[in-house]
This record gives structure tokens, sequence and C-alpha cells, in this order.
């Protein structure tokens, strides 16, 4: 078992089926991408995502105001690479 790196849950896989991709607004998130083109943290302009700076389990909501582009490394481990 793993934490789920969205809702912090236990889960056998990630994401879980609650917060698996298909559920999120992509329409979203390929906007904050487009608008920040680079990681926050390390600048790389490659394998990037939108990540909330508030997350959804503490009450983050889909919104641009809350998304950041990050690489995958770093949104999924919170460490870049």
């Amino acid at each position: 078992m793993i934490r789920c790196g969205i809702c912090n849950t236990l889960v056998p896989r990630y994401p879980c089926q609650r917060c698996r991709p298909d559920k999120r607004n992509t329409t979203i998130a390929r906007a904050v991408i487009a608008r920040d083109k680079r990681c926050w943290s390390c600048g790389t302009t490659s394998n990037l995502e939108a990540a909330h700076i508030i997350a959804k389990r503490d009450g983050g909501a889909d919104t641009m105001s809350n998304l950041r582009a990050e690489c995958r490394a770093r949104n999924r481990t919170g460490v870049c690479r």
C-alpha cells in the first residue's frame, strides 16, 4: 500500500480511484501549464503537470489561482530530480 499523493489515503496504487486523472479538469491543467511554461521549483520545461498550491485535501480548489506548473518528479515525490 502507498499513500495517494492527492488525497493522502492509503491505496494499492497511485493515484487512487477517487483522484484518477480522468476525474480532473484537463482544460484548467493545460491552461496552467501554458501560463507557467516551466516548473516553479527547478525551471525545467519538460514533463510538466498542474499541481495544487493548497492541496485538495486541505480545501484547495481546481482554479487557476490555486494551481502552478511542476515537473512530474516534484508533483509526485516533492523533490525535483
